[in-house]
């Protein structure tokens, strides 16, 4: 028994040595692995915030972006009012209405010169723009000379509006009327003297009655020297006994010359007497 009880233990002692080695590969040599240091974790930059506008800044953009006087409570006039209740005194008040200025100043030309006869509702679009460039306080002359320009062109076409309702009523009457000769005139002129140039082949006596009632006549009158003012670049002065009468008489003899030289520059001078007829005369050549 002791042989086999010696072999035994021999067995037993071999496979307790081979399970040994075999230990370290199945669960490591046993020593604990180094930790690796953990490192700080870096800071996030932090974003700057990036900083508000300034009301000056809003302005510059309004007026960038054409935020003239629309949408309400998000323009640019609004926004200098609101400066203005801030700094009263400030420089850039007055740069700030300029430049608003300027801006209506070029949509109104835009809207003018976007056909070549410029219509009625054009000129009155125009005409809106300088009203509302007027809210500026700053003075401007080229303000008040584009305004004095539409104006006068919106008179034109008003009249050339009336004249052609007054042609278009003559041409549907049975027969012409006739002008009335120079004596006729003179005799239908009461309480004034007859003008020294009734008898100047150059003169076109008219009527003081038509004159103060604005009548259309005056235009159709009108259209019978257009002509030879233009073709012989002629001025003109107008007789007159008022100055208003004077504007008018003008107003419809620039309307009368218009419809034969749209280009045509009308010069005249004006006399006023209110002790005289009126009328237009024909002087020399430009």
């Amino acid at each position: 028994m002791k042989p086999a009880l010696n072999v035994l233990m021999s067995i037993t002692l071999l496979l307790g040595l081979a399970g040994c080695k075999s230990m370290p590969e199945l669960w490591g040599s046993g020593e604990a692995e180094p930790v690796a240091e953990a490192k700080p974790e870096e800071p996030k930059p932090v974003k700057a915030e990036k900083p508000q506008p300034t009301l000056k800044d809003l302005i510059r953009s309004d007026l960038k972006r054409n935020r003239l006087s629309k949408p309400s409570g998000n323009n640019a006039i609004e926004k200098i009012e609101r400066l203005r209740k801030q700094s009263p005194k400030d420089p850039d008040i007055k740069r700030f209405e300029l430049a608003v200025i300027d801006r209506y100043l070029l949509l109104a030309e835009k809207r003018i010169t976007r056909s070549t006869e410029p219509s009625r509702k054009d000129l009155e679009k125009a005409l809106s723009y300088i009203n509302t460039a007027r809210s500026m306080q700053t003075p401007s002359a080229k303000l008040d000379k584009k305004e004095e320009e539409i104006i006068e062109l919106l008179d034109i076409v008003i009249q050339k509006e009336q004249l052609e309702k007054a042609r278009a009523a003559e041409a549907a009457k049975p027969k012409p009327v006739e002008p009335p000769k120079v004596e006729e005139q003179v005799e239908e002129v009461v309480s004034v003297k007859p003008n020294p140039q009734i008898n100047n082949p150059n003169f076109l006596a008219l009527q003081q009655d038509q004159i103060a009632s604005r009548s259309q006549d005056i235009n159709l009158q009108l259209d019978s020297i257009s002509k030879r003012i233009v073709n012989e670049r002629a001025t003109v002065v107008i007789h007159a006994q008022s100055m208003s009468d004077f504007r008018y008489l003008k107003s419809s003899l620039r309307t009368s010359l218009y419809w034969v030289d749209s280009n045509f520059n009308l010069s005249a001078e004006p006399h006023i007497d209110d002790t005289v007829s009126p009328g237009i005369e024909i002087t020399t050549g430009q």
